[in-house]
């Protein structure tokens, strides 16, 4: 075991959360002093993926992505109900959503899975992959936690298309995902029928379930091009934007900062994007590169979906912004993910 930290990396990371405890300290001074003490957490957790290596957690992949699986049946059979969904387990005063931990798993188990099995040739292997990733958003969906099963969706489909996959079986999955994810809109809670219908037409219920979507836009719009400055934003501190510090904290940074520093946020998450885009094409081993496709791809979607729902171009999900969002599961979780992107040196060897 040998510690590899990787600076150019890390650095962009450590800024994307001091943006963010500068709009915590300015809306939830209380959720500040909380991040920053996760954000130490997530700095411990990411040394210590980095020092144990990527060959031991190679070797036990399906070891973690199993046990992870079995953490996520905790709360959907035995948690409490919060806000219509069983997410969390609670150990006294902490609490940790289990879903985000199976995000870090299942990235291990792709890379794992389509760097040993030929996922053109069907095979025992090839319906045991495809059988884990079905029970994985199935049990995500069971909780419910219907945008952590998208982005698992997504980072499958993405990986898929960089394995080299034949074109008719990937219409061929496609189609039979659509099949078996079609019926599945009658067992969503009407909350969640909601909130895409108001996404199609937020402006017919503006004080209804499109009013989460129209606060963000009125928030992004009203900060303009440079902000109207700390502590200055009227949308989160008199409440018209709910969840301000959690999904919308895009818009309340929007609000505060301006666009401006919006594209130096996108920069930065660009800048860790492209440093593991990079990293993959620096590799010979498939599970490396696999890897880092992975992660780039769980911060692109996540990315993505979270702006895209503040922007009202994208149903409201409750998928936080990485190292953005306040939330100690989902900040550990991301810098957990951030200690899987290997040094060429590491994998290679």
């Amino acid at each position: 075991m040998r510690l590899s930290i990787k600076l150019p990396l890390l650095l962009p990371a450590i800024l994307i959360c001091v943006l963010s405890l500068s709009v915590l300290y300015s809306t939830a001074p209380n959720q500040a002093v909380s991040q920053l003490k996760f954000l130490g957490v997530g700095l411990g957790v990411y040394l210590l993926i980095t020092t144990i290596g990527i060959g031991v957690i190679a070797k036990n992949a399906w070891a973690i992505f199993f046990f992870c699986l079995l953490i996520n049946l905790i709360p959907v059979i035995f948690g409490p109900e919060v806000r219509g969904s069983r997410r969390w387990i609670y150990l006294g005063p902490f609490n940790f959503q289990t879903s985000e931990l199976l995000k870090f798993a299942f990235i291990i188990y792709l890379s794992k899975s389509l760097s040993k099995i030929n996922i053109n040739r069907v095979s025992l292997s090839l319906i045991f992959f495809l059988l884990g990733v079905v029970i994985s958003i199935f049990l995500i969906f069971l909780e419910p936690d219907l945008g952590t099963a998208v982005v698992l969706l997504l980072i499958f489909g993405t990986l898929l298309i960089f394995s080299e996959i034949h074109l008719k079986r990937a219409l061929i999955m496609a189609f039979s995902a659509l099949i078996i994810i079609a019926p599945l809109w009658f067992i969503l809670k009407d909350y969640q029928k909601e909130r895409i219908t108001s996404f199609l037409n937020p402006a017919k219920d503006t004080l209804g379930t499109g009013y989460n979507v129209s606060q963000a836009q009125i928030a992004i719009g009203s900060g303009g091009l440079l902000g109207k400055g700390f502590g200055m934003g009227s949308q989160s501190h008199l409440r018209f934007l709910p969840e301000s510090h959690t999904d919308f904290i895009f818009a309340s940074f929007a609000e505060e900062w301006g666009i401006a520093f919006c594209f130096i946020l996108l920069g930065l998450y660009g800048i860790i994007f492209l440093i593991i885009v990079k990293t993959a094409l620096s590799l010979k081993d498939m599970f490396g590169v696999f890897l880092c496709l992975g992660i780039a791809s769980y911060f692109y979607w996540q990315c993505f979906i979270n702006i895209g729902m503040n922007l009202g171009l994208l149903p409201v999900t409750g998928i936080p912004l990485p190292l953005m969002s306040s939330g100690g599961s989902s900040l550990v979780t991301s810098f957990a993910i951030l200690g899987l992107v290997p040094t060429p040196k590491q994998i290679n060897s």
